[in-house]
């Protein structure tokens, strides 16, 4: 559509943008108005949509009246464009005066009869279109669409009046522009009809527009009339071009088209020659060294025109040729799936058909037929599960084209891989791979081999749990300062999110340097603290995850105390009862370590003094009890007795210690047998049980190798073991 604005709202943005004009063109504007669309000098084809700039006028617009001019003498209105008159004038004869023929409506109906009548050459030798002086048909007045289709090509002139309410009448400036619908006239002149052609041939063409003017001139050649070829172009005057003819002798046709710099296109008349052409120009398309799967060829062969068909071929060193594609026209191509094929070594060639003449091939190629992807291997560690510098290692072997890239990848969980490492036409890729560098968590891993030919292998992922964090270890019991009696459970909290726990250890020590494992049972782990001496101690926990990091929670401080405090009237007491002389053995007597706990006496109670009772009768007084001493045991000479811990006399020193008598055994009691018959009973009384396995630690350093007792402990392993035994 056609667009109207005044001048003085040029500036408001009103409408589409227009290009600014100078301050005279805007003077003149504000008085006449403008054409803005089409520019001045610009080239139109079709239908054209004009734009007016009007002025301002007394009264308001009533209308604006656009016209055009091939003179500038004689104007039309834009709707008369259909009724635009044409003269036929035909030349019946050279030298004779062109004889009028018609007027026509429009300048392509001109052309059209134009071609009619040129069309019987023995009645007419040309035909003449002319813009005509006769008046036109009745214009269709008004509207700014020009729909120059019904033109000539040329140069026209545009003017556009504003008539007022008033009649006033404002007319802008006149701009010319290019009207260019139709292609350039072109004729080929050279070579002539008929001629022979042989080696380079001279081409030359005549081209002309009177619209936007000629581009380019093609030249093209066909063998058969309807497949035409490009064989030479030019792209300026003069419009000449050489061409080299190759090949068997054969017919050819040639013509030229011309293209103006609006695109339009014209074709010449065609010229036919004999053409005696040298050898075909042979050659196969480029193909990889190693072909794999479906494969694209091609080949090249001049010239194009003589050919009939063209033959892909291939065949297994020394064997017979193979056809695997055929092409009968340019450009020559075809497809083949060499999967078909075994692997293996072959050649390749073109084998041209000719119109006329023998079959030609071109030289054979060598080449590789390979579909196989190459064998590959990932060594990683067995557990899946790393920590610190992990050593990969990638592996694959190709027996086709050799191997060009192997690559390790790596991929967090649902995320995209990522090169871990590459080496290029290698065998064996080595990487020590920083696992610090990643977070800790899930990981795939890949080996990744590519050949020479394209084929690629990918195995099965490996997946690995990334695992830098030890264990966390705390100690729960016992806590800190506590102090410790006979058997103790030790507990501990172990965790591991990442690749889970792999043992746990808990250790004693005494010094904070040198720590000693504590065994671990069915219930858990117990410290039996009366083999230690008393004294401050240290507990700890260490716990190994999966991936080998290991955790190891802070010391624990704690005492032990399992000695008990002996009044030193009972000492006395018993070192006097330990020096009196055994009854059956010569041996020196043996000392006992610490007063076991059946010989304890529990505070607050009276013990009777060691007495004769008074009788009544005359009955004998029963002897005191005594305790017999013992000889002492053999000891082994790479190891020296224990000293006897010092006691600290009691508290309660008014009370003297109990000491009962029992007879001696008939047997030697065996240290071994009575450690299995407490386990055995260990669930009957558990009270007595810890009291049972304290006082067999104590008859550890006094049994002998074989672990029999002395008899002199005969009425220690009665009063405790007795109900066993």
């Amino acid at each position: 559509m056609s667009f109207f604005r005044r001048s003085d709202d040029a500036e408001s943005g009103v409408g589409p943008p227009v290009p600014r004009p100078s301050p005279e063109e805007a003077a003149q504007a504000r008085r006449s108005g403008r054409i803005v669309s089409p520019r001045a000098g610009e080239t139109v084809s079709d239908v054209v949509e004009v734009e007016v700039d009007v002025p301002g006028l007394p009264g308001g617009v009533d209308r604006v009246e656009v016209e055009y001019s091939a003179d500038g003498e004689r104007w039309r209105d834009l709707g008369a464009v259909q009724d635009e008159p044409y003269d036929l004038r035909a030349v019946l004869e050279d030298g004779a005066e062109p004889v009028h023929v018609a007027v026509v409506r429009s300048w392509r109906l001109a052309q059209f009869f134009r071609l009619v009548l040129e069309g019987q050459p023995e009645l007419f030798r040309s035909v003449e279109v002319e813009s005509s002086d006769a008046t036109p048909w009745p214009e269709a007045r008004g509207g700014q669409a020009w729909n120059t289709n019904g033109l000539g090509d040329g140069r026209y002139r545009l003017r556009a009046t504003t008539v007022a309410s008033g009649g006033e009448r404002a007319t802008t400036a006149e701009i010319e522009v290019v009207v260019d619908n139709a292609g350039p006239d072109v004729e080929l002149v050279g070579p002539q009809p008929d001629a022979v052609l042989e080696g380079t041939v001279a081409l030359r063409a005549e081209a002309h527009d009177t619209g936007s003017s000629v581009r380019r001139v093609v030249f093209e050649a066909s063998l058969d009339g309807s497949d035409w070829e490009e064989v030479a172009a030019a792209a300026e005057e003069p419009w000449e071009a050489e061409w080299t003819l190759e090949g068997s002798a054969a017919e050819v046709a040639l013509r030229a088209r011309a293209i103006d710099r609006s695109g339009n296109e014209q074709l010449s008349a065609v010229v036919t020659c004999a053409a005696s052409r040298a050898a075909l120009e042979i050659e196969l398309g480029p193909l990889p060294d190693s072909l794999r799967g479906r494969l694209d060829l091609s080949a090249h062969v001049e010239p194009a025109a003589a050919v009939q068909e063209v033959d892909f071929q291939l065949r297994e060193e020394g064997g017979a040729w193979l056809t695997v594609a055929s092409a009968i026209e340019p450009p020559f191509a075809g497809t083949f799936d060499s999967t078909v094929l075994a692997d293996g070594a072959y050649e390749a060639r073109v084998l041209v058909r000719p119109r006329a003449g023998e079959p030609t091939a071109s030289e054979p190629r060598s080449h590789r037929v390979d579909n196989t992807p190459p064998t590959v291997r990932l060594d990683v560690p067995d557990d899946g599960f790393v920590a610190g510098t992990v050593a990969l290692v990638g592996r694959a072997h190709d027996e086709g084209s050799g191997l060009a890239t192997l690559e390790i990848d790596l991929r967090p969980e649902d995320c995209p891989w990522q090169d871990l490492a590459r080496v290029e036409g290698e065998p064996v890729l080595e990487h020590r791979w920083d696992t610090t560098a990643v977070p800790d968590g899930s990981y795939d891993l890949r080996v990744k081999a590519r050949d020479r030919a394209g084929n690629e292998r990918t195995p099965e992922l490996v997946a690995v749990v990334v695992d830098n964090e030890p264990p966390g270890v705390a100690l729960v019991s016992p806590t800190a300062d506590d102090t410790l009696t006979g058997i103790v459970a030790l507990e501990a909290e172990v965790a591991d999110p990442a690749s889970g726990i792999a043992w746990v250890r808990h250790e004693w020590s005494s010094d904070g340097e040198e720590w000693h494992e504590l065994p671990r049972d069915a219930d858990g782990v117990l410290w039996q603290t009366a083999e230690v001496t008393d004294g401050q101690y240290r507990l700890r926990v260490r716990a190994a995850d999966r991936a080998g990091n290991v955790g190891v929670s802070s010391p624990v401080r704690v005492r032990v105390e399992n000695e008990l405090e002996v009044p030193e009237d009972e000492l006395e007491q018993l070192d006097e009862v330990a020096a009196e002389p055994a009854e059956d053995t010569e041996e020196s007597p043996t000392r006992f370590g610490p007063v076991p706990a059946w010989l304890e006496t529990e505070p607050g109670e009276e013990e009777p003094e060691l007495e004769a009772e008074p009788e009544p009768e005359p009955e004998p007084e029963p002897e005191p009890p005594t305790l017999v001493p013992v000889p002492e045991p053999e000891t082994l000479p790479e190891r020296e007795p224990e000293p006897e811990p010092e006691l600290e006399p009691a508290a309660h020193e008014e009370l003297a210690p109990t000491v009962v008598a029992f007879p001696r055994g008939s047997r030697s009691w065996d240290l071994w047998e009575l450690d299995r018959l407490v386990e055995e009973h260990a669930d009957d009384d558990p009270l007595a049980t810890e009291e049972r396995r304290a006082v067999l630690y104590y008859l550890r350093d006094h049994a002998a190798l074989d672990g029999s007792i002395p008899d002199g402990f005969e009425a220690v392993v009665q009063e405790t073991f007795g109900d066993l035994l």
